[in-house]
């Protein structure tokens, strides 16, 4: 301010008052102007305080699932700003979801693209947005399942070369857990498989499975024999509870392979055909065949289709009590289960579902009859293996090969034909063999390609392995 007489009169900050207002906030600065003869005037000031700058936010890298990859997990970013200390950054996803519905940002993500677009809005309102691309992609007509046979053999190999413990251990990597439990823990009745009953080779005493199908009776684990006739499992440590056998088989592939839990079963038969190659997308013509789902299935879901992971939801409240045999019989959700193992074994190509049974193509070769009418009385001599004398002739052979048997006390016996990967070809037999008695089984392998096999023995005290070479 100017005077008349003082050429620099004195001013002074008196007060700020504001209008309480935010975005923008307007503040009246008053200041006194004094002059030398004590003359005083009170002047203003209006300052408006604004923030037009939005907050500076940086979105994670776009993320791409390949078949069999974990679920991608989502960070939400973190946004900052030039007055606002604590930015909300919100999220919407192209799929529906979003933070403002309390969703969980990394639900499934289904196949294809799905956007997720992040926001940040400071206190005056200024926005920023960004954009992530999640792309999940599918195994198209391919997926991977392996038998009881299969996990149930040390020996058994992928076509990549990985072994049955391999692809074990991998399925608890998948998982992250060290434990999976089936059945109902609400219901008290769940059977828990660690990661160690695999790494301590437990696992090839368990399965393959056999027994009655039925719901489990109480808590139980392998480490705890006291709690294995809740399964039941044998004294041999073989499950006895065929649908908990085919539960465990079928969640082992599906870690493995999580793009299977989501196909969508639509007709009772699954045909499905051997890959060109180990990997491969192409399939082989003239190597169909199929498994079937019972109808029974179907009707429990309401006449609808439904999914791999749906049909495992089943089973384990089957084992878990929750549902009862009057509900549904629990030898048709096993043989639902045991149908998906086999229809895509060793990483078979999906061809088609169908409603009507395909007549002019073979069931799964797991499915055979079991023929006991060639079993004879004979002399025999071979090594003993505790309880029973064994000799397997001729090997190599050219159709069939022989099993000749004594058994040097009562014991239970079970015959099994396997391929090298691990697949049920045939039981030649499975019963009580007597002290004293000698049996003859014969394995014909004209209806097989294989050129080689495996046959398990297994008796009350024993459980041997070999190879059957076929000679070309």
């Amino acid at each position: 301010e100017a005077d008349n007489c003082t050429a620099s009169p004195v001013v002074a900050f008196v007060s700020d008052v504001s209008d309480g207002n935010t975005c923008p906030e307007l503040i009246t600065r008053t200041y006194s102007v004094t002059d030398d003869c004590g003359n005083q005037i009170l002047v203003t000031q209006t300052i408006t305080v604004d923030d037009d700058t939005p907050p500076d936010l940086t979105c994670p890298s776009d993320i791409t699932q390949e078949c069999g990859d974990k679920d991608p997990v989502i960070k939400i970013p973190v946004a900052t700003d030039n007055c606002d200390e604590d930015v909300k950054v919100t999220w919407t996803r192209s799929d529906g979801l979003s933070s403002a519905a309390l969703d969980d940002i990394n639900s499934t993500f289904e196949v294809g693209e799905t956007t997720i677009t992040f926001i940040a809005n400071d206190d005056c309102g200024n926005k920023s947005t960004c954009t992530i691309l999640v792309t999940v992609i599918p195994c198209d007509a391919s997926y991977c399942t392996y038998t009881q046979g299969f996990y149930g053999n040390e020996g058994g190999l992928t076509c990549d070369g990985m072994t049955a413990q391999d692809l074990m251990e991998n399925a608890f990597d998948m998982w992250t857990d060290d434990f999976v439990e089936f059945g109902d823990a609400d219901n008290d009745k769940v059977f828990t498989l660690t990661l160690d009953d695999i790494l301590n080779g437990n696992i090839f005493k368990m399965l393959p499975g056999e027994g009655p199908s039925a719901a489990l009776k109480g808590d139980a684990t392998y480490s705890d024999s006291n709690t294995w006739l809740y399964v039941p499992i044998s004294n041999k440590g073989t499950i006895k509870n065929n649908l908990l056998a085919q539960t465990m088989t079928l969640w082992f592939s599906l870690a493995n392979d999580p793009a299977l839990g989501n196909l969508e079963i639509d007709d009772r038969y699954i045909i499905t055909a051997e890959s060109e190659t180990c990997g491969s997308e192409i399939p082989v013509i003239g190597t169909e065949w199929y498994t079937e789902i019972p109808q029974s299935i179907f009707e429990y879901f309401g006449e609808e289709e439904f999914t791999v992971n749906e049909l495992l939801e089943l089973a384990n409240q089957a084992l878990g009590d929750v549902i009862s045999k009057d509900d549904i019989s629990f030898a048709d959700i096993t043989e639902a289960l045991d149908a998906i193992n086999n229809a895509f074994d060793e990483c078979r190509i999906l061809m088609s579902f169908e409603e009507a049974e395909p007549l002019d193509i073979p069931r799964t070769g797991s499915d055979l009859e079991e023929d006991l009418s060639f079993v004879t009385q004979l002399p025999l001599y071979g090594t003993p293996v505790m309880d029973i004398d064994y000799k397997v002739y001729p090997n190599p052979f050219k159709h069939k090969v022989f099993f000749d048997i004594k058994a040097n006390e009562n014991t239970s016996l079970k015959l099994v034909i396997i391929t090298s990967t691990g697949q049920l070809v045939e039981v030649l037999y499975d019963g009580e063999v007597l002290d004293g008695t000698e049996y003859k089984f014969v394995f014909d392998s004209k209806s097989y390609t294989d050129a080689m096999f495996l046959f398990r023995i297994i008796t009350d005290h024993s459980d041997s392995t070999g190879q059957l070479i076929k000679a070309r």
